[in-house]
C-alpha cells in the first residue's frame, strides 16, 4: 500500500477508521508497518471497530502504535496543515457510535478552510443549523461490501440514504465516502471494488476521483 500511495503525489494521505477487526494489540506494529513507508502526513480517525463497537476497544494502543509510526490520530481535535501554500484545518472527530463527538470543532472560526475526517458519515446528519463542513470525508460503509442491487440497500437502508461511496451534497456540505481498502466480518467483496481515493480539492469547489 504504501508503494501505491507514494507515487499519487499527494499532498497528505487520510484514513477515516476501521483499522481493526478483532486485531491483538501486540500485533499492531507488524499489521500497520507500511503506514511508517509513506512519505506524506498521514492524519486518522478511529473507526467504530477501533473503539468497541463490535469487538474490543482498542483505540488507546491502535493510537499509540500508529503515532509511533507517524500517523496523527486526531480524537475530537484539529490540525494544521500546508497544502501547496495554503494552511488547511483537518478536524477529526470521534465514532458517531461512540457518542462522544465534539460536533462544536465544527462551528469554524477564521477564513481557513476546513476539512472533517470523520468515521461514519451519518455524523452530517446531526449537525446544527449553525454547524457545517467544507468538505466532510468518512467512510464505514466499505462500499456495502457485498453490494447486491436491492438487497443491500434493503439490509443497509441509513447508509444507502447518504451514499454507499462517492461524493454526496448535503445541507451542511459535501461529504465524500470512501469505500476503503477493508472488510468486516466475512473476508470479502463483492461488487464494491477496494480502492484508494484520490480527491482535487479547491476551496470553491471539490472535484473526486479514484
Amino acid at each position: 500500500m504504501a508503494r501505491r500511495v507514494n507515487v499519487l503525489d499527494a499532498d497528505l494521505l487520510l484514513i477515516a477508521g476501521d483499522f481493526t477487526n478483532w486485531l491483538a494489540p501486540e500485533a499492531f506494529g507488524g499489521a500497520f508497518a507500511a503506514l511508517g513507508a509513506i512519505k506524506v502526513p498521514v492524519i486518522a480517525v478511529l473507526g467504530n471497530h477501533d473503539v468497541g463497537l463490535p469487538g474490543p476497544d482498542v483505540g488507546a494502543p491502535l493510537s499509540e502504535a500508529l503515532g509511533r509510526l507517524g500517523v496523527a490520530v486526531l480524537d475530537n481535535a484539529v490540525t494544521v496543515i500546508d497544502i501547496g501554500g495554503q494552511p488547511v484545518e483537518i478536524a477529526g472527530l470521534s465514532d458517531l457510535w461512540a457518542e462522544k463527538q465534539n460536533r462544536s470543532l465544527l462551528e469554524k472560526r477564521g477564513n481557513r478552510p476546513r476539512l472533517v475526517l470523520t468515521h461514519n458519515p451519518a455524523t452530517i446528519r446531526k449537525l446544527l443549523p449553525r454547524q457545517s463542513v467544507d468538505l466532510m470525508i468518512a467512510g464505514h460503509t466499505h462500499g456495502g461490501q457485498i453490494r447486491l442491487p436491492v438487497v443491500t440497500c434493503a439490509m443497509l437502508p441509513s447508509m444507502c440514504r447518504l451514499t454507499l461511496g462517492g461524493l454526496k451534497e448535503t445541507e451542511r456540505g459535501p461529504v465524500f465516502v470512501t469505500t476503503g481498502t477493508g472488510m468486516s466480518g466475512l473476508p470479502m467483496r463483492f461488487n464494491a471494488t477496494p480502492r484508494i481515493d484520490v480527491l482535487t480539492v479547491s476551496w470553491k469547489a471539490c472535484e473526486a476521483s479514484g
